[in-house]
């Protein structure tokens, strides 16, 4: 089954509660990570979907103001929100959870800490203009012609540490899946639920 991004529990930030220490960030030099911020977001505002280049971009402008970075452990990209897992700190080891909803980034509490040998991603680094095709493909490729759940997920792959992008679609009988690619855009693989 795929999660809709309504569900409370991650199983992914579970996994983070336990991790003992920091990682290098892939895609961007080990770059300071000031603490939070308390300052008004000049990110700008949103309009419909977040699942756009603009508003993508405009969520991490926001989130780099609260928090002096855009070197996270994962993003998570909904229609109508993002969620972000961000060290507390440069070197830190300890992660703090994000949102940006509604033109507002703000902190909504711990998220553990990040895995040993775990790479962090400079989210200024993605490809987000791929993802409008990205979504576009996995329609056509997983057979999902109206989906009724829409997300990405920018993580480091499970099985290869490596930062990927996963677009994932699935209609009002959970039929779907999600398309891998790599931070450039680049597909490697469809995944069918």
């Amino acid at each position: 089954m795929i999660p809709d991004g309504n569900s409370g529990g991650d199983d992914a930030a579970d996994a983070r509660a336990t991790r003992p220490s920091l990682a290098t960030p892939a895609g961007s030099p080990a770059a300071a990570t000031p603490g939070p911020k308390a300052s008004t977001s000049k990110a700008g505002t949103t309009r419909g979907s977040m699942l756009t280049p603009q508003n993508i971009r405009t969520a991490l402008d926001a989130l780099k103001e609260k928090t002096g970075t855009t070197t996270f452990v994962d993003l998570k990209v909904y229609d109508g929100y993002v969620l972000a897992s961000i060290p507390t700190a440069a070197g830190a080891e300890t992660v703090d959870a994000w949102q940006y909803r509604d033109g507002t980034a703000k902190r909504t509490g711990p998220d553990g800490t990040v895995e040993e040998g775990e790479p962090l991603i400079d989210m200024a680094t993605v490809n987000w203009d791929a993802l409008p095709g990205l979504l576009e493909q996995s329609k056509k490729e997983l057979g999902v012609e109206k989906p009724t759940s829409t997300y990405v997920i920018v993580e480091p792959w499970m099985m290869d540490q490596v930062p990927c992008m996963r677009p994932y679609l699935s209609d009002e009988y959970g039929r779907g899946g999600y398309v891998l690619a790599g931070i450039d855009g680049k597909v490697k693989k469809v995944v069918s639920s």
